[in-house]
């Protein structure tokens, strides 16, 4: 058990896993992902994490990592487009 007041890690398994589970749902969840970008802070205080927690995963969820989901979802896009419009642009994605 953590003392209190300890200092949560980066390298805490809690916080790796919730951080993996975050950018996989980002990844794969339009709406969250749109939530995500609009206030990450309330998407981070919905998860079952203690303070100490929160504030290491949104200190990692930066500014790079939030602009890889994005360029994810700009290829996704562009994948669906494509496999979709497959006689050329189509408009549906």
């Amino acid at each position: 058990m953590r003392e209190k007041g300890a200092k949560c890690k980066k390298n805490n398994p809690i916080v790796v896993s919730k951080t993996r589970e975050i950018l996989n749902r980002a990844v794969i969840d339009p709406r969250f992902r749109d939530e995500l970008f609009e206030n990450p802070v309330k998407v981070i205080k919905q998860l079952d994490l203690k303070r100490e927690e929160e504030e290491v995963i949104l200190r990692n969820l930066d500014e790079r990592m939030l602009r890889f989901i994005q360029s994810i979802d700009d290829k996704i896009s562009l994948l669906s487009e494509s496999i979709l419009c497959t006689n050329g642009p189509c408009g549906i994605a």
